[in-house]
């Protein structure tokens, strides 16, 4: 049976992705934004709780739900058209789900399902599993 991780953790999610980079001119290299390096945190503390026993191998599947906070002219279960683009949001996700060893790198994911919307609850909702 292959395995299969799966969880809904309410949270605010960032609006910062990981092209918040920083160049340095005098060590010539890129670094991550105080902002981004602070939304990658948030995540990790957020999922780590979910962190399986032993990581997912070979190629996975990803499906991600990301409801965000209506606000006073969005309503809940309208779509998420705003910054960031899901692409750019589910990077910062996907490196965090790394980062907690769900599985050894995010190149292993070659089939993902994103949704971005307003909703509550607010949060994360992760389906990873193994193809």
């Amino acid at each position: 049976m292959k395995n299969t991780i799966e969880f809904f953790e309410p949270m605010r999610l960032p609006k910062t992705t990981p092209q918040a980079k920083k160049f340095n001119t005098a060590t010539r290299r890129l670094y991550d934004d105080s902002r981004l390096a602070e939304a990658r945190q948030c995540v990790i503390s957020h999922i780590a709780k979910y962190r399986p026993a032993k990581r997912l191998t070979g190629a996975l599947g990803l499906e991600l739900v990301l409801v965000y906070e209506p606000t006073g002219k969005h309503k809940p279960g309208q779509p998420y058209t705003q910054k960031p683009d899901w692409d750019n949001a589910t990077k910062l996700i996907q490196d965090a789900l790394a980062a907690c060893e769900y599985m050894e790198d995010d190149k292993q994911i070659v089939c993902a399902k994103v949704t971005q919307a307003y909703g509550q609850p607010w949060g994360l909702y992760v389906k990873l599993y193994e193809i």
